[in-house]
């Protein structure tokens, strides 16, 4: 064996039309049938090709894939589980909720950490409107996407002690500067916890 883990990818092919559908809000309908049958033909091959464990790297998607992986028998990894437990672990508080439109609705981040008692901030309805503009443009490669989420972020450091960001989609965390509040970001989290699953 290498000093490399050998990995398997499998990319889930997106159709325009589910994407916009779930950037609204939507929970369930057609398009989300046909994204949960993508998802389970994606489990199957990468189960056919030996896959030890599933690994997501969509903070969306993790609605569907739980009971997916768990019916091909495979071990899970746990991005919504393993992003509280950093938070806990950090000693954050009170952290601003920055993620997509039918993941707020789904109430995943919420419940677990209702369950770690630990309180969250969620944007307002029309903030969470502007989250997904810059979704939306950030997608479609419009100049500096992230200007509307600015004022979004002000009003939030105003109350919050933290960022949990649960969106794999918004690039502007990466510059430390964007936000004067220390960022949870859900993928670095993912990444760890998947290097600790390798080890």
């Amino acid at each position: 064996m290498g000093d490399q883990p050998a990995l398997l990818i499998y990319s889930v092919p997106m159709e325009a039309e589910i994407e916009r559908v779930m950037l609204d809000g939507a929970t369930s309908g057609p398009e989300v049938d046909r994204l949960r049958v993508m998802l389970e033909d994606g489990v199957r091959r990468l189960a056919q090709a030996g896959a030890e464990a599933i690994v997501m790297p969509c903070n969306t998607l993790q609605a569907y894939l739980p009971d997916i992986v768990a019916r091909a028998g495979l071990p899970y990894i746990h991005l919504i589980a393993e992003t509280v437990s950093r938070l806990k672990q950090e000693g954050y508080r009170r952290p601003a909720l920055i993620c997509t439109a039918p993941m707020r609705s789904l109430g995943l981040y919420q419940k677990e950490l209702e369950a770690r008692a630990v309180s969250y901030l969620l944007p307002t309805e029309a903030e969470q409107r502007t989250i997904t503009q810059v979704l939306l443009d950030t997608l479609h490669h419009a100049p500096d996407p992230n200007a509307l989420l600015r004022p979004v972020l002000r009003r939030l450091e105003s109350e919050a002690d933290s960022i949990l960001l649960g969106c794999s989609d918004l690039t502007a965390f990466a510059d430390p500067i964007f936000t004067r509040l220390p960022v949870v970001d859900a993928m670095d989290v993912l990444a760890d916890a998947t290097v600790e699953f390798l080890l």
